[in-house]
């Protein structure tokens, strides 16, 4: 074996030692820092290796130097700053020499007994601390200060544990869904959002902000979801949604938007209807005269009334038929933009009694139009459009007039009844007066009839239906009749009459005359010429 210098063994025994510590805190990851080997005096070499405790000591919590992560026998805590000069294979001795490292010579040559700790004597990895003994990397900043890899520590509110949420009640038009929700924290607040889908996609239905949605014509085949979120006292707040419904149905009902719904009733009786749309269903309803707009129960005929609850009722005191609209609130449509109309009917209540209407037209007075009462009383009117006139105003025509008359019933209210069975029968007091009925265009006036008089007089007219009549006066002047004077004629320049008429052969002859003179000039003038 080849004999080496004392001073070249010590020189390689040290960058053995070196080596070696840097392998094993390698291995055992004892969180050196850095760890640095360089060419010291045989001195220095032998007594401590070039290790830095820095880093170790900082996780571990203490500046004590038996919190190093690993340390050789007999060495010393290594310094606070390690050197930063890189260990070569040929390290530059500090006696000045430059004699390098043959290559064939063995790295692990040992120094001699008695000299500083050679390299077989360094610290290996099984001498080393064990690395669960060494201080966590995670620990290494201490608490309360910032890490260097993590940043700052974040603290967030507790998020409100997630309960449930489902849709109850019954899928179709006009009926009210619930959310029902369970299993969240006590004292947690709720908002709601209701929500449709349909082929169109899905969509949050506006307004639909509270725990029950009513289900909307529009709905229907769609389906409905309800989302809510969750807020615990303390708590960031949790949002779920609910599944879906099953698809909307359009059940029939009492309520049919866009409809027409006839209420029939009659004056004098009482009567009640629902226009709900089923009973109970909580619903809010209001009436008015369009299709949109506010309540306007003003619409409503006198002795009728109708209810939030959606039920029409009263007593009519007015014959005739009123067209109403009647709006529901539901989720789409708070403001009740859902409407059915309503046609609302009252017939008159049985005839008590009978009046007659009428007309006549002259040259000189072009419409006159009679009402008489059943009471005998009479309105006159001179203008089709209104009644108006002196109710004084006699009923007389002329002779040659033809009078138009028409009769209906009277109910106790003074409605209007009209016979339309026809069963009217008209009949005059004066024989030979004409009562016309083939002219009657319908059910309305078929108890109508054009009367014409035999001469002039006070003629009484009676009307009769049933156990009612009604009995009039007409005063029918007679017609005037016209005289035309003569003027005779005059006797001057004739003769006096002697029995023969003088004047014919006087004027024969002069026409002679005249005519014989006019041939003479004629021919005068021919033979001149």
């Amino acid at each position: 074996m080849t004999t080496h210098s004392t001073s070249r063994v010590r020189r390689y025994a040290a960058v053995g030692t070196a080596v070696a510590i840097v392998a094993g805190s390698s291995a055992f990851g004892l969180g050196l820092g850095a760890t640095t080997a360089s060419a010291a005096e045989p001195e220095a070499a032998a007594a401590t290796s070039a290790v830095s405790t820095t880093s170790a000591a900082s996780a571990a919590g203490t500046t004590s130097a038996a919190g190093a992560a690993s340390t050789t026998p007999g060495a010393s805590a290594a310094p606070e700053v390690a050197p930063t000069a890189t260990a070569t294979d040929d390290p530059a001795p500090t006696d000045g020499t430059t004699a390098p490292v043959p290559a064939d010579e063995p790295a692990g040559d040992t120094a001699p007994a008695g000299t500083d700790t050679p390299a077989d004597d360094a610290a290996t990895p099984d001498d080393a601390v064990p690395a669960d003994d060494a201080a966590p990397a995670d620990d290494a900043a201490p608490t309360g200060e910032t890490s260097a890899e993590g940043g700052p520590d974040v603290t967030t509110d507790a998020v409100t544990p997630a309960g449930t949420v489902a849709v109850t009640g019954t899928t179709t038009i006009f009926h009210t869904l619930s959310a029902s929700t369970d299993g969240w924290p006590a004292d947690t607040t709720f908002t709601y959002q209701w929500v449709f889908t349909d082929r169109d996609g899905t969509t949050d239905v506006a307004g639909a902000t509270t725990d029950t949605y009513v289900v909307d014509p529009q709905d229907v085949d769609g389906t409905v979801q309800v989302r809510v979120t969750g807020t615990a006292p303390g708590e960031d707040p949790t949002t779920v949604t609910s599944a879906a419904t099953a698809p909307i149905a359009d059940d029939p009902t009492g309520f049919r938007p866009l409809a027409i719904r006839d209420v029939p009733t009659r004056v004098g009786e009482p009567f009640s209807v629902s226009l709900a749309a089923f009973e109970g269903d909580g619903l809010q309803y209001f009436v008015n005269d369009q299709p949109g707009g506010s309540s306007a129960p003003g619409v409503l005929p006198a002795g009728v009334s109708f209810s939030p609850d959606g039920t029409l009722s009263g007593t009519p005191t007015v014959a005739g038929y009123t067209m109403l609209w009647v709006h529901v609130s539901t989720s789409r449509h708070p403001d009740g933009g859902t409407a059915m109309r309503v046609f609302f009917t009252t017939e008159a209540a049985p005839a008590v009694s009978m009046r007659v209407w009428a007309y006549t037209s002259t040259d000189d007075r072009p419409y006159d139009l009679w009402q008489i009462a059943p009471d005998g009383s009479t309105r006159y009117t001179s203008n089709p459009q209104d009644w108006y006139g002196d109710p004084a105003t006699p009923l007389r025509v002329p002779q040659t007039a033809e009078v138009n008359l028409d009769v209906a019933g009277t109910d106790a209210f003074g409605d209007t009844v009209l016979f339309e069975d026809g069963g009217v029968r008209w009949s005059s007091s004066v024989a030979g007066d004409s009562f016309d009925t083939s002219l009657s265009p319908g059910a309305l006036d078929a108890g109508a009839a054009r009367l014409t008089f035999a001469h002039a007089s006070e003629h009484v007219i009676t009307a009769t239906h049933g156990d009612l009549s009604i009995s009039f006066t007409i005063d029918v002047t007679p017609t005037a009749t016209t005289v035309v004077a003569t003027k005779p004629a005059s006797g001057t320049g004739q003769l006096a009459y002697t029995g023969a008429d003088a004047t014919g052969p006087i004027a024969w002859a002069l026409g002679l005359l005249a005519a014989g003179g006019a041939l003479l000039v004629h021919r005068a003038r021919r033979r001149r010429a």
